[in-house]
């Protein structure tokens, strides 16, 4: 073998290695985090119904694509109130499974409860429900990072 030919197979063994390393890093810090699953029942003639799952990971990486202006709309009063959220998330995660919020309207019904190691909203009113259920993993992951880009700020 030449060696410009055993140059180049070290430069694309170099290439491969690092977008192997780089992905495995990004599954090492963001994998685990599980799926986020939205589903949506209209009933009556037209109603749509849509089942989706995104891997959390997705509303991670996507927070780094937010423009600056959506982080300067937080104001310094509001920081302390994600410090909270992010405690309270970790604590969810130790209790039983139970209901948060229960709120009854008419025929309007909010839901939010604690089931495993996720948080499951649910919306019914005449004609729809929409159900997300959301890892508290990722929750706990949002906030953070809207916590640390806004210090950066």
């Amino acid at each position: 073998m030449k060696s410009r030919d055993r140059k180049a197979l070290w430069i694309s063994a170099a290439v491969i290695a690092l977008f192997s390393l780089t992905g495995a890093a990004l599954v090492v810090n963001l994998g685990g985090v599980g799926m986020i699953e939205v589903m949506v029942d209209e009933s009556g003639s037209g109603g749509a119904n849509l089942e989706i799952e995104v891997p959390a990971a997705f509303l991670i990486l996507g927070l780094n694509f937010l423009p600056s202006e959506v982080y300067e709309e937080i104001d310094s009063e509001t920081i302390p109130y994600l410090t909270i959220a992010r405690r309270a998330c970790g604590e969810l995660r130790d209790i039983p499974d139970c209901v948060l919020v229960d709120v009854r309207d008419g025929r309007e019904t909010v839901r939010i409860s604690k089931e495993g190691d996720r948080l499951i909203i649910n919306v019914r009113d005449t004609g729809e429900k929409v159900r997300v259920a959301i890892p508290l993993r990722a929750v706990d992951k949002v906030l953070g990072k809207m916590e640390r880009r806004w210090m950066v700020l």
